[in-house]
């Protein structure tokens, strides 16, 4: 089964290099939003001649889809893409609810624009995607992002990861407590891929990140 998170029947398994994790779930429908980071740090590549995060990222989502074998009902919440402010969140599908798997082949059709449109080019807002997959009331969420804070252009048109340390902080402490406010009532688990997270500390923010909403986070440098 492709995918760092391969969700069999009964379980969601967790696979890479260094872990093989599984946590145990109810058997039958699992509603399930994946959130996919497309902010500018998502274009780097960890490795001369490999795909981009992003890349990483997309082939992760469309493994699951793909190969998940029960009764999936999907969602896909896209962040940091190309446009104004309030339309760098974008969903599939369109309409409210979740699609099952008699639509899987739109939502790769959905992804496949995504990357054709230049790929990420817009801001971390980490925080607004999780609480706009959290409104959907999912059984689970899983985010795929490099945790790296990515804020507006700067004059010349650049945009580079948050400085100081104290600003990122911040920025950390305001993306779990919106992810916190969004899913008071606990209902929902957060599972993370950290995709492309080499430092420690990004790491550890997406291990709390997740364990604030009773999930793991696999990071992979």
């Amino acid at each position: 089964m492709r995918g760092r998170f391969a969700l069999a029947a009964g379980a969601v398994l967790l696979t890479g290099a260094a872990a093989a994790l599984s946590i145990a779930q109810a058997p039958g429908e699992r509603r399930v939003v994946f959130v996919l980071d497309a902010s500018l740090s998502m274009l780097v590549r960890d490795r001369a001649g490999g795909p981009t995060r992003f890349a990483t990222a997309l082939a992760e989502v469309e493994g699951t889809l793909e190969g998940y074998a029960g009764d999936l009902r999907a969602r896909i919440v896209a962040f940091g893409v190309a446009g104004p402010e309030d339309r760098d969140i974008v969903e599939w599908p369109e309409e409210p609810g979740f699609a099952g798997r008699e639509r899987f082949v739109d939502a790769r059709k959905w992804l496949a624009r995504l990357s054709e449109k230049g790929g990420p080019r817009g801001v971390s807002r980490i925080g607004a995607a999780l609480a706009a997959a959290f409104a959907h009331a999912p059984g689970e969420v899983v985010l795929y992002t490099d945790g790296v804070p990515v804020e507006p252009p700067r004059p010349g048109g650049l945009r580079e990861p948050r400085d100081p340390a104290s600003e990122i902080a911040g920025w950390r402490d305001e993306t779990r407590d919106a992810a916190r406010r969004a899913n008071a009532g606990g209902s929902a688990r957060l599972l993370i891929v950290g995709v492309g997270a080499r430092l420690e500390e990004t790491r550890e923010f997406l291990r709390a990140l997740a364990a604030d909403h009773g999930g793991i986070a696999l990071v992979t440098g």
